[in-house]
C-alpha cells in the first residue's frame, strides 16, 4: 500500500494509464472466467498431437485473450449500455434503489 501511495505521490501513477494496463485489467474478468477451459482444451489438443507445450501455453493464452477480448467488448459493453438506458428509462426502478439506498442508510446508523 504504501509503495502505491509513493508511486502517486512521486508522480509515477501514470505508469497505470497506460493504454496496455487499462485494456487487461478490461479484460481481467472475462479472461478469470475463459483461462482455464480454453487452456485446458488447447494444451490438451497440443500434448495429444505431441507438439511443443511451451507454444501450446502460449497458444492457450493467446486464444484467451481473444475470447475475453470479444466477450468485453461484444457482450459486456453492450449489454451494459443497454441496462443503463433501461435503468434511465424506468421511472420505477430509480425509486426502488433510492429505497434500497436509504433502506441501507439506515441500517448503518
Amino acid at each position: 500500500m504504501a509503495s502505491l501511495f509513493c508511486f502517486v505521490v512521486l508522480g509515477w501513477g501514470t505508469l497505470f494509464r497506460s493504454k496496455v494496463l487499462v485494456t487487461l485489467g478490461t479484460l481481467s474478468y472475462a479472461l478469470y472466467l475463459v483461462h482455464q477451459n480454453i487452456g485446458y482444451i488447447v494444451i490438451n489438443h497440443f500434448y495429444q498431437e505431441g507438439l511443443n507445450p511451451y507454444l501450446a501455453i502460449v497458444a492457450a493464452m493467446a486464444l484467451s485473450m481473444v475470447i475475453a477480448y470479444c466477450l468485453v467488448y461484444w457482450v459486456e459493453k453492450p449489454s451494459l449500455k443497454y441496462l443503463r438506458l433501461f435503468y434511465n428509462n424506468s421511472r420505477s426502478l430509480q425509486q426502488m434503489a433510492k429505497r434500497l439506498q436509504w433502506s441501507a442508510v439506515k441500517r448503518d446508523t
